[in-house]
């Protein structure tokens, strides 16, 4: 029987620091708090759906925001934690 995965594993590695995202300001936004999270919540959950549940936003909004110019320290610090 094969053995399951633990996607709740320790890093090898804390986050890197990174720029956020300069956005308008939007209560239901990516503020600068909420890509904090939302990576914070990728380092601990190793999935990205997870992380933008965690932050109240949808994982298409993430991968939007991901693929936005303005947004490569943003991608960076994602790619480093996955």
């Amino acid at each position: 029987m094969p053995r399951k995965t633990s996607f709740n594993r320790p890093r090898r590695s804390l986050p890197p620091a990174f720029t956020p995202v300069k956005l308008r300001s939007r209560t239901d936004g990516w503020s600068a708090q909420v890509q904090c999270a939302f990576l914070a919540a990728l380092y601990c959950k190793g999935s990205v759906a997870g992380a933008a549940r965690h932050v109240g936003r949808s994982r298409a909004s993430a991968y939007a925001l991901r693929a936005r110019k303005e947004a490569q320290s943003f991608a960076s610090a994602w790619d480093h934690i996955m």
